[in-house]
């Protein structure tokens, strides 16, 4: 879509609007008279991030859409992909879980019911850092 301006007879108000080319007679009223404001001629400049050139070509137009899209994807899989927090817990004699607090209250349960607690000790390192 271009960008039209406009500008006010009265008040010397410039705004620059976006529409349709079929919408060329569109109607615009002041923000500050509220009297009927008139098209200018534009150059076909855009101003982005505050820098000015020329309108993306086609080409970046489509490369930014893919890069937008791909990190919106991406964080869509990592939201839904996602790995479950792991709990600590270790399976009684009934074979029920036991769930506890800490990784370090689970490695000596599994030691008080004969099972290996070395298991547990990449947990207890990363609850320490923590």
């Amino acid at each position: 879509m271009p960008i039209y301006e406009f500008k006010c007879k009265h008040c010397d108000t410039i705004e620059e609007h976006f529409h349709k080319m079929s919408e060329e007679k569109r109607e615009h009223i002041c923000p500050n008279c509220n009297s009927m404001m008139f098209r200018r001629f534009s150059t076909n400049f855009v101003i982005r991030d505050g820098s000015t050139g020329p309108t993306p070509s086609k080409a970046n137009r489509e490369n930014n859409y893919r890069r937008r899209r791909s990190k919106m994807l991406g964080k869509k899989q990592r939201e839904s992909h996602s790995t479950p927090e792991l709990v600590p817990n270790v399976q009684n004699k009934d074979g029920k879980p036991e769930i506890f607090d800490t990784w370090k209250e689970a490695s000596k349960f599994a030691k008080s019911e004969n099972k290996n607690e070395k298991s547990f000790e990449p947990m207890i390192a990363k609850e320490k850092k923590k």
